[in-house]
């Protein structure tokens, strides 16, 4: 994993378009094969799933936040945010959907099935980005409705809502997974492919930017291709996570414990053994002092008898 991420620092920087796009392909090959070489089934299924998710929810920053902060030279019908609002109060509203997504991740959807969960959040991100797309379109000016408001509503807020609302199954799911004295490498894991995968998706969106939708942030500027950027990052791509939650997600629901085979345990399946041996220990019928005795007798009789050949 770090030869990977030091191979794509070097050709982000030093390569050219298309020799990062070669990398990106080499270097997700080579994280899933070699997660499923290294790693047990289910845990590698599970690696892999949030490597995806994190890839397919393209990033495009740089579109987004040019075109929110635009001058009226450059863009003269743009939103015109201020970099306080969206440096400052943006980011505390984004703080705040997180700590929403968790109390609406542990009130409605702990007892859930992790593929629910993560199609449920899938398609909140997609409908959050619909609003980013009726700021791009002006759509919101003709019925009413202030940039501010819209983008409240939209990514500020629901994105990061949702980012919460996905990392906390899978953060369980790798918790039940992962073998007995190995958390913090299962977690490490976690967050190693995670982060790679934002990493990969930066590089994915500013090669859409970069050969097939150009954007142009300099007088006179070109905004019109971040339609497309968003239609294609944050409306198509994210929903291809939805047919790779059945395949390499466990059956399991998240409150139930898991095997490393993905089987859920049950508790009427396993009996503890203190518990096993204190009803054998209670079942098991305890001889009187007489038949002690009686047997003592027995076997007695038995060593004096000389045997019958």
């Amino acid at each position: 994993m770090t030869c990977g991420i030091i191979t794509m620092v070097c050709v982000t920087l030093l390569g050219t378009k298309w020799q990062l796009l070669y990398a990106c392909i080499s270097v997700a090959v080579v994280f899933i094969v070699g997660a499923f070489l290294t790693l047990p089934l289910v845990i590698a299924k599970a690696t892999v799933f949030i490597y995806l998710n994190s890839i397919l929810y393209l990033q495009i920053p740089g579109a987004l936040a040019n075109f929110y902060v635009a001058k009226p030279a450059c863009l003269p019908d743009g939103p015109h945010f201020s970099y306080v609002f969206y440096q400052t109060v943006a980011a505390l509203i984004a703080d705040a959907g997180g700590v929403l997504g968790a109390i609406l991740f542990n009130t409605f959807f702990s007892r859930h099935r992790y593929a629910f969960v993560f199609i449920a959040t899938t398609i909140l991100q997609v409908l959050g980005s619909i609003f980013d797309l009726i700021i791009v379109k002006r759509w919101n000016t003709h019925i009413g409705i202030p940039d501010h408001a819209m983008y409240i509503l939209g990514d500020s807020i629901v994105y990061r809502v949702c980012f919460v609302m996905s990392m906390m199954p899978a953060q369980i799911l790798m918790s039940r997974l992962c073998p007995r004295g190995t958390e913090t490498i299962a977690f490490s894991l976690l967050a190693g492919f995670s982060s790679a995968g934002n990493s990969m998706s930066l590089s994915i969106g500013s090669l859409l930017m970069e050969s097939i939708w150009p954007v142009s942030t300099r007088v006179p500027c070109n905004f019109k291709n971040v339609q497309w950027l968003i239609i294609t990052g944050h409306l198509v791509t994210p929903l291809l996570i939805i047919p790779l939650a059945f395949l390499l997600l466990p059956r399991a629901r998240i409150c139930d414990r898991v095997d490393f085979e993905g089987n859920v345990i049950r508790e009427d399946d396993e009996v503890p053994e203190e518990h096993t041996t204190s009803i054998e220990r209670i079942d098991a019928p305890t001889p009187s002092a007489a038949e002690c005795n009686a047997e003592k007798k027995d076997a007695w009789d038995d060593e004096k008898t000389p045997s019958k050949v």
